[in-house]
């Protein structure tokens, strides 16, 4: 003979549903809150992957063509250094520069503005090497600003970080690469 212990459904059972919903109405925002952390802050370490290799993608091209001593040839060598940094750049955001679609080129133009790409100089290696130092900036802007006030303190992050790359790689040689975080 089977006895079931079930309880008739009364006041009790009514407040445990009551208390789950207040649970969960309590966790939720937590819950949220680091779902869109995790999602803010991953983009930082792929937006650095990027900026590293844009400005090693501009220090390669900077440092296989150099250019005649004219200044013609100076200044197309710098806007071409700029040009390749600027490609490996919209990869990183999906979007390709010959796309003649002009929203994709204006969204792309949006982007971009606010890279800083150096002039490529010539750097001693020491024992008679010289290489070609690119420095790369692009400003991270988080999505959510994370910052607030307890108790009258200003806690969180900045909205903006700015990502420096340095890449210094041998002229005429891509074996030697020095990279500055």
């Amino acid at each position: 003979m089977v006895v079931s212990m079930r309880r008739a459904p009364g006041p009790v059972q009514a407040s445990r549903r009551g208390a789950a919903a207040v649970e969960l109405a309590l966790i939720t925002p937590l819950l949220v809150t680091v779902m869109l952390g995790c999602i803010d802050f991953g983009r930082f370490p792929s937006t650095a992957i990027a900026v590293r290799n844009a400005a090693r993608v501009g220090a390669e091209y900077a440092s296989n063509h150099l250019p005649d001593p004219n200044q013609a040839a100076l200044t197309y060598w710098r806007a071409q250094t700029r040009s390749v940094v600027e490609d490996e750049m919209s990869g990183f955001f999906n979007i390709d520069p010959a796309d003649p679609d002009l929203n994709q080129r204006k969204a792309l133009q949006g982007l971009l503005k606010d890279l800083e790409v150096s002039e490529p100089t010539r750097t001693d290696l020491g024992g008679g090497r010289f290489g070609i130092q690119v420095d790369v900036v692009y400003p991270f802007r988080t999505l959510i600003p994370w910052n607030f006030q307890w108790l009258g303190i200003d806690i969180g992050l900045p909205h903006q970080i700015n990502i420096q790359q340095t890449v210094v790689m041998e002229e005429n040689n891509a074996l030697y690469v020095r990279y500055t975080p």
